[in-house]
Parts: C-alpha cells; structure tokens; sequence
C-alpha cells in the first residue's frame, strides 16, 4: 500500500471557488449598483473592498504574501481600547483564505512540531495570569495577540513547507531591504537630525536586526558574482537604514551576532573540512568595510546624530543617563513588579497601569517619562506580568526554537539556508534580555515568520521517508 505524504503545494480547485465567488458576486451585484447610482461612495468602497478580500481569501499563497509584506507597515486605526493594523486585516483575510483552503482541499492535514508544545505552554500561562490579572480587561488583547502569533507561526511552517524556506527568507531579506532603503531616504531628507522609520515605524529595528545576519549568511554561500553583489548592497542598504532609525539595541545585537556568526560558519566548516566555505567568509567583510567607510565620510553630516547617541551609550556604562537611564527605572520597576505576584504576575497586558498597582511608584524620578510603558525588556516585562510559570514558558520556546534551528544549521544541506535560520534564532534570544517585544505587534509577527521557518525546516529533517512500495 503507497503511504502519501502531504509535501507538495496546494491544489486548491479553483473552478469550485469561481463558482461560489459567482454567486456572491451576482448576489450583491445589484445593491452595489444601486448604491453607486445615488452616489453613496463609501457604501460602494465597502462593497468593492469586501469583494476583493473575497477574492484575494481564494487564492492563500497570494493572501500569505501579502499579509507579509503589510507586517512592515505601521499605520494603526486606534478605536477605544484597541488599534487595529493593516496586518490585523490582512492577517484576517489569511485566516480566511486557510479556513477555505482546508474546507475545500481534499489533502489537508495538521503538520505537528515540536514547537506547538512550547507556544502552546506560553499561551496558557498567558491566559492564567490573565485570569489573576490586576485589572482583567487590559489582558484581554493581550492574550489575542499572542494566539495570533501562534496562528501566524502554524501558517508560516505550512507555506515553508509547500513554498521551501529557501525562497521565503529571501523574500524577507529583500522586503526588508526595500523598507530600510524608505527609512534611509527618509533620513536623507532630514540630514540625519531626526530618528527615521519609514513607513514601518519603531519596528523596523527588528526586521533588520534579523534580515541582516540572514544576508550576510546567503552572501557567504552565494554561488554566483551577481548574487555576491545583490547581497553585499542588500547588507549595506539595510546597515545605513539601521544607523538612520539611531536605534542603539539593535546595533548592538549585531556587533554581537557578527562575530559568532563569523565563528559559526569557521567551525563549521574546519568540521566538514570545507577550505571553500572559508575561503568564501571573506565576502562578510565587503559589506561591513562599506558602511564603515559610507559612516566615517559623513560622519559630521548625516550620521553626526547616531554617533551621538552612540557616544551616550557608551558613556551610560558607569554614569546612565538618557534612555538608559529610563531603562533602569523600567527595570526596577518591573522587579517591583515581580516581587507583588511571582508565581502568575500582575496579569498580562498590565504593566501600562503599573502605577496604579504600585502607588509609590510615582515618586520615582524619571517616572513621569516611563509611565505606561512596556519594560523594554521581554524577560523582565514577562516576569513582571505572568511571573516565574509565564517567564519559564517564554524562556523554553526560545531555547527550544534556538535548539532546533542549530540542529536545521548541522542537518541542512543547503547551508546558507541552515546558517540564516541559526543566526537568528540567536538574535531573538540575546535581545529577549534588553529589547522592548517579541511577542506581540509587529515584532510578534517577526517572531512568528522566523520561528514557523525553523519549524518548517526541522520539520523537512523529522518526516518518514515515504514508502514507495505498493
């Protein structure tokens, strides 16, 4: 008997969808006419707006890509007690478009991975210290974000299965690229005298900070000149775009992860006894000599603002000042925090109204400047607001992703592919000390791209090898 296996992309039936979209579309076809007849324009935006996100649900690879590219785009709507996000509704019509793929698709089927017990401990220890939670109804889109993360990492795994991870990380190295070349430019207007983001917003530090290394890896392993050169200005655009948002964070991750990346690919390769492979890590330098060079030329004009707040930073080491300074504060506070609930936290999501928690708080200098904050810090933010059982959960899912995607650099026999994948599960995990989100927002749709790929991957390496007897 032939065992299938469910490897191969989607065969969705189109023709069914053409004919269920036709009768919706005949169905509402001539209310929108009547609308568009009285000239009530909104009515037929909606109308025709609706009728597309129908269309676009029928077609899920589409969906997929483009709930993707809406992640780097900040543009929120703020209603009463929430913000809704173009990724939120492209993200929705992803839903949608899988709801259909798997009710219409005669081969669907749950891949499962040995992440799903991870994410999962993560999301109950997040509902209980909802449940405990100081004020309840500021958990309440807490909780939704982080299933939805979840949900989004399950749709990752299965399109870097169909589609292969390969391609889709290039995809976000060079979507990344285009919108930290839009932040630099930006930059470009302004002299460099203010803090840029582009159209992404503040989170535009963490696609970087993770596409960067991801280049660097392909470009070690690039077969071809032109690849070579793609990835080497890929490095350099999304290097200067990082200087322009003047984030001092992700910078120092990547003076980090550079060199281990660097000692990865030596010890690898010294392993397999590959002299090519350390031939080749000498294009790593090419990018990093440019913007070096790019940096120290206009060091007194466009990048005079960052080297500053770099100067600062290194002056913060023994006397904190600046955001450092804030940093400390948020710190302590979230101790503070800790020390009030520490076995289920103040409840996700309540760290905003700290200071109703903690009274005395507001007496603290600097806290007027750091009120209704995040601990800018993910360990401490999460053990602050679900305590020791949310703040083990969170530390396993990171340990057990890193752990895969090294064991995906060993296994994987494309090794450009293996060495991106490790080199950012290290990222995730060395900026869960000191960065501001991972789980939530747009960074948690960050996570949820990277963590799905390495779930994909280790997921190639586990299956059975099919049985091709009869």
């Amino acid at each position: 008997m032939k065992t299938h296996y469910i490897t191969e992309p989607s065969d969705f039936p189109q023709h069914k969808v053409l004919q269920i979209m036709g009768t919706i579309t005949i169905m509402l076809a001539l209310p929108a006419f009547l609308f568009l007849f009285e000239w009530k324009t909104t009515a037929v935006a909606g109308y025709f707006g609706l009728l597309s996100l129908l269309i676009i649900s029928c077609f899920p690879r589409f969906a997929y890509f483009l709930f993707l590219g809406s992640t780097a785009i900040f543009a929120p709507y703020y209603l009463n007690w929430m913000a809704i996000h173009p990724y939120d509704l492209t993200f929705a019509v992803l839903l949608l478009s899988i709801v259909l793929d798997f009710l219409f698709h005669r081969n669907s089927n749950f891949r499962h991975t040995k992440l799903d017990i991870a994410f999962i401990l993560l999301i109950v220890t997040t509902i209980v210290s909802a449940i405990f939670a100081f004020d309840i109804s500021k958990s309440i889109v807490a909780v939704l974000r982080i299933c939805l993360v979840y949900f989004a990492f399950r749709i990752t795994m299965k399109f870097g299965i169909e589609l292969t991870v390969r391609r889709l990380i290039t995809v976000y190295i060079w979507q990344t690229t285009l919108f930290a070349t839009i932040v630099f430019l930006e930059s470009l207007q302004s002299g460099g005298a203010v803090r840029s983001f582009g159209v992404s917003g503040p989170a535009i530090r963490y696609f970087i900070v993770t596409a960067f290394p991801m280049s660097l890896a392909f470009l070690i392993w690039s077969r071809t000149f032109f690849a070579r050169v793609g990835y080497t200005f890929s490095c350099l655009l999304m290097g200067l775009g990082l200087l322009a948002t003047q984030s001092r964070a992700p910078i120092v991750a990547l003076i980090i992860t550079v060199p281990v990346l660097l000692w990865g690919t030596f010890r690898k390769a010294k392993r397999e006894k590959n002299k090519q492979t350390i031939r080749m890590t000498k294009y790593i330098l090419i990018p990093l000599i440019l913007l070096i060079i790019v940096v120290i030329a206009f060091a007194d004009t466009q990048f005079g603002a960052v080297l500053v707040r770099i100067n600062r930073l290194i002056d913060s080491i023994q006397h904190p000042q600046g955001t450092i300074a804030t940093r400390l504060v948020l710190w302590s506070a979230a101790l503070k925090a800790f020390q009030t609930s520490p076995i289920v936290g103040i409840g996700i999501g309540n760290m905003k109204i700290l200071s109703q928690i903690l009274p005395e708080l507001r007496t603290v200098p600097l806290w007027i400047w750091v009120k209704g904050m995040s601990a800018h810090n993910v360990l401490l933010h999460y053990l602050a607001e679900t305590g020791i059982t949310g703040t083990v959960a969170l530390l396993f899912l990171f340990g057990r992703t890193y752990y895969s995607a090294l064991r995906s650099r060993n296994l994987c026999n494309d090794p450009a592919v293996g060495t991106a994948l490790w080199i950012s599960a290290f990222v995730c995990f060395i900026t869960l000390f000191y960065e501001q989100n991972w789980t939530w927002g747009q960074p948690g749709y960050v996570l949820s791209f990277l963590f799905g790929l390495i779930a994909a991957e280790e997921y190639r390496h586990n299956r059975p090898v099919p049985n091709n007897d009869e």
